[in-house]
């Protein structure tokens, strides 16, 4: 009483703290550092001669990619026998070890489904996007890394890798809300196409367009960083990140990076005779 800070009534108590918004849950830490495992294990580095991209396992042999990541092989620039997809691709907490992770080529048959980009992706706020002009690509790979141990370990009882499993209706993103992108960017340090070992970056989502077709956040990437999934708060897959706004200068750093939302995907595949590869 003598600071003038008099008695704290127990009816005032419950004033400290407030649940601002719905959007802000409350996560298991422990939960949470397993799932953030299960989604580095199923986060690949897409190489190839010239360029580079990244992807996540969503089928025991199925990599989902932006298209643009694999237009080259499409229009027969680059060879699928020069390409592979590296997981596991990590460095540990000091950066003195790179661990080299598994590279897995592609199938015979690797290309299953694909939807282009849109010339309003390559104009600086753009916008007019056609319905189907998704940016994006699943590739089959030579074996199914999935159902195997992760480290192509023999152990009898060695955890399987496994998948993202995409849903059907995942989950929704909102104006502010905060993401995470998981990914291989470039090593801009180094000359050509090299990937750094997988990065953690968050942001927020900032704004939407092209009637929901894509949405805007500010989380960092790079080149490299196209094809990585975009996570809500609690690690669930969202987007998938493929652009950056669209400048030639040099020093130009933008105004936002850019996701299309899985939802618009599940919608495509599932019109398109590719059910199976959505879970409820």
């Amino acid at each position: 009483e003598s600071l003038g800070l008099g008695v704290i009534r127990a009816e005032d108590q419950a004033n400290f703290e407030r649940i601002v918004t719905e959007r802000s849950t409350f996560s298991n830490v422990m939960v949470f550092r397993e799932r953030l495992g299960q989604l580095e294990s199923w986060v690949c580095a897409i190489e190839m001669p010239g360029t580079a991209g990244s992807g996540v396992l969503v089928g025991p042999d199925l990599v989902l990619t932006n298209y643009h990541v694999i237009e080259k092989i499409l229009n027969g620039e680059v060879s699928p026998a020069n390409v592979c997809c590296r997981f596991d691709y990590k460095a540990t907490a000091d950066g003195s070890t790179v661990m080299e992770g598994t590279a897995v080529p592609l199938a015979v048959e690797w290309d299953l489904v694909h939807a282009p980009y849109s010339h309003a992706d390559t104009v600086s706020g753009g916008d007019g996007w056609g319905a189907d002009e998704l940016d994006f690509a699943v590739i089959r790979l030579a074996r199914k890394v999935g159902e195997q141990a992760i480290g192509d370990k023999a152990e009898r009882d060695a955890p399987k890798r496994g998948w993202l499993h995409l849903r059907k209706t995942p989950p929704a993103l909102a104006r502010d809300d905060v993401v995470f992108v998981l990914q291989h960017p470039r090593d801009i340090s180094q000359p050509g196409a090299v990937l750094k070992p997988m990065q953690l970056a968050a942001g927020l989502v900032m704004a939407f367009a092209g009637n929901g077709l894509r949405v805007r956040h500010n989380t960092r990437t790079l080149p490299g960083s196209s094809g990585s999934p975009v996570l809500n708060a609690n690690l669930e897959a969202a987007a998938l990140h493929h652009a950056g706004e669209p400048n030639n200068r040099i020093d130009y750093k933008g105004e936002y990076n850019q996701a299309i939302p899985l939802g618009e995907i599940a919608r495509f595949l599932d019109a398109r005779g590719h059910a199976a590869l959505l879970a409820e």
